[in-house]
């Protein structure tokens, strides 16, 4: 009884599966994240936008955005909507420090990110 047991067991496992499991195609994989970058030109910025305190939009002549993510979030940005940053060598990178006008507390700049929504969307 327990050879038949056994040998039930494999065949259950070992059947082929149903032509509707068989034939479904495989998930497609998850988006791949836009590519970051270290650093951008400093003579392409046109303006910023501070969205909160961790994200910073830098429009470009050409019309590219460029999301900043801040390692930490920046007390007060949002809330005073303005900033200073040294440019060293002509270009904005990611751990160049920022520092939050009238409060004076500095923060660092994380990677950039494309933002690929229309500028009509970008507040």
């Amino acid at each position: 009884m327990r050879a038949n047991a056994a040998v039930l067991a494999l065949l259950c496992c070992s059947a082929p599966l149903p032509l509707a499991l068989a034939d479904e195609a495989p998930p497609a994989p998850a988006p791949v994240p836009a590519a970051s970058q270290q650093c951008i030109d400093a003579s392409a910025v046109d303006r910023t936008i501070v969205v909160d305190d961790q994200n910073i939009l830098y429009v470009t002549h050409g019309r590219k955005v460029w999301n900043n993510h801040l390692p930490q979030p920046c007390n007060n940005l949002k809330f005073q909507g303005g900033f200073k940053t040294v440019v060293r060598a002509s270009a904005i990178c990611e751990h160049d420090s920022i520092t939050v006008l009238q409060f004076g507390n500095f923060c660092f700049l994380g990677p950039f990110t494309p933002d690929n929504r229309p500028l009509s969307e970008i507040p």
